[in-house]
């Protein structure tokens, strides 16, 4: 679409200094998905030369533009929503989390809202600010879809070396865990932590998790969904290097049983 192109070579243009020409090629831009996509782009460039205010203008001018189009002028819905998250998104890198959460509470497509919280969250963890990371969190629905993005600020907090944090999210994502009913997810959702627990050094709670996970495969309802469950389970065993016990070989030769291959 020539849109996108002229979007493209208007952020390229700021990004190289050139704002005349980034406003120039920005007003033949007609579309307003893709005029507040190319001022995201603009907040962005902003933002990583340390212009906080000239992003902020930028961001406020994309979510205008947004919520100015009328039915008419929507032509793919699920791109929109999606830019009010990518906006949300911005809002919060630029420090302004309680505006990111407004936006990202009003917007009606769950998998994008639960995405853009779970970014937020990310976020408020880098700023060290735990008090938005956790409304962010919690905004997210149902419950169960929390645990990822839980499992995803342990992982930040384990780039950024604070170990005892990302311990703490984890245990409560643990928690949360053994409340699942569906047991292919609860499965999957265990094999990661086994592994994440395993990179911060608590090799015992790693492995009680898993052999866990192994239990919940036992439980999956169809063969080849326990195939799957066992495969990704026995993979995780390999090369966290650790030993069956007589109960994890006995599960797995009954789940070997009545899957299907």
């Amino acid at each position: 679409h020539k849109y996108n192109f002229l979007v493209n070579i208007a952020v390229g243009f700021l990004r190289a200094g050139n704002v005349d020409e980034a406003d120039g090629t920005l007003d033949l831009v007609l579309d307003k998905a893709q005029i507040a996509d190319c001022l995201v782009g603009f907040s962005q460039v902003f933002r990583g030369e340390g212009d906080s205010e000239e992003a902020l203008e930028s961001l406020e001018e994309a979510f205008a533009m947004l919520r100015s189009q009328t039915e008419r002028e929507i032509r793919n819905t699920k791109v929109r929503l999606q830019l009010f998250g990518a906006v949300a998104k911005e809002f919060a890198e630029l420090g302004k989390v309680e505006r990111a959460l407004e936006i990202a509470h009003e917007n009606p497509d769950s998998e994008v809202k639960n995405l853009t919280f779970s970014q937020i969250a990310q976020i408020s963890t880098i700023q060290e600010n735990n008090t938005m990371a956790n409304s962010a969190l919690n905004g997210i629905e149902p419950d169960p879809q929390r645990i990822p993005a839980i499992i995803s600020v342990s992982d930040v907090l384990l780039k950024l070396d604070r170990k005892d944090e990302a311990r703490e999210r984890l245990n409560e994502a643990l928690e949360m865990t053994r409340e699942i009913e569906q047991y292919i997810f609860r499965c999957e959702l265990q094999n990661q932590l086994a592994r994440r627990f395993h990179e911060i050094g608590d090799t015992e709670t790693s492995r009680s998790v898993l052999s866990d996970g192994l239990e919940s495969a036992r439980e999956i309802r169809g063969g080849a969904h326990r195939s799957v469950a066992l495969a990704e389970l026995s993979e995780t065993f390999a090369q966290l290097e650790f030993t069956l016990s007589a109960e994890d070989k006995e599960i797995i030769g009954t789940l070997v049983r009545t899957s299907d291959w």
